[in-house]
Parts: structure tokens; C-alpha cells; sequence
């Protein structure tokens, strides 16, 4: 994250709307943005050669990259409660819709499923209910950490 956010050319980093590490919440939580004797810019344009190297086009660079942004700009997506101190919603729409845009997500439906718990119960019948605020932060955290980790797979 900390090399995409140091080293992404000026085309992307307004395509995925990167600002510095600190305005991610993902990044800020520990304080430490940034490590003594590692130049992540540096590091970012090693990665991309790497890229090169094992033949991952430009574009799928890209799209690799949106899904670190996504991942990032979630992080920052926060809920409030709606009323009912059992329900929550998201608190600014215009976060959530940057991330889904970056993750390929339609951003109403996204946010419907981080604030409300769906099971299906004996019969089939499907039962959806709202989350608090804790609840639904847990949900985002789980479905970014789910996201990057496929990455991998």
C-alpha cells in the first residue's frame, strides 16, 4: 500500500483518488507510515518491474492496483447509527462510492449488505436484519481483508 501510495505515476494516483498514507485509516492506525532506510517509491517501481518481468500486462498492473485503492479507500468507509441503536448506515456515501468504484461494486448494494446481516433459517427462508455500528465496521474489515487476500490466491 505504502509503495502504490509513494510511487503510483499522476494518471493513477487521480484514477484512484490516492492521497498520502496518512488520510487511510488502514495506514494511519499504528502511527508509523513510513520506515527508516526504505524508499517506497523506490520499492513501487521494482514491484512494477517484477510485474514486467513475469509478463502481467500494464493494464492488469492496473487493475491490480485499483483493488489495493479499494481496499484502502474501505478502510476509510465509517457507519453511524440509523436511528435504532441496533441499525446503522454508512455515514458518507461519497467514501463508499469511491471504493466501489474502484472495486467494480454498485455502492447501494454494497452498502445495504455491510449494515444488515442475512440468514437463511430451516425452509429456506431468509431472514435480514440491521447491525450496529460495530457490527457493520467488523463486516467492512472482514469483506477488505477477504478482498486482499484473494489477491493472492
Amino acid at each position: 500500500f505504502y509503495q502504490l501510495l509513494a510511487g503510483a505515476q499522476d494518471t493513477w494516483r487521480t484514477q484512484m483518488s490516492l492521497k498520502d498514507a496518512d488520510t487511510f485509516a488502514y495506514l494511519s492506525q499504528s502511527g508509523c507510515i513510513s520506515v527508516d532506510g526504505m524508499d517506497d517509491k523506490e520499492e513501487f517501481d521494482l514491484t512494477i518491474d517484477s510485474m514486467k518481468a513475469v509478463e502481467i500486462a500494464d493494464q492488469e498492473q492496473f487493475e491490480i492496483f485499483k483493488v489495493f485503492a479499494g481496499v484502502l479507500h474501505l478502510g476509510n468507509v465509517s457507519f453511524i447509527p440509523d436511528g435504532d441503536p441496533d441499525a446503522s448506515r454508512v455515514k458518507d456515501m461519497a467514501v463508499l462510492t469511491t471504493a466501489s468504484a474502484l472495486l467494480g461494486i454498485n455502492p447501494q448494494s454494497f452498502a445495504q449488505s455491510l449494515v444488515t446481516n442475512v440468514r437463511e433459517l430451516p425452509g429456506n427462508k431468509v431472514v435480514v436484519s440491521p447491525q450496529d455500528v460495530a457490527a457493520s465496521e467488523a463486516s467492512k474489515d472482514g469483506v477488505a481483508k477477504h478482498i486482499f487476500n484473494a489477491l493472492f490466491d
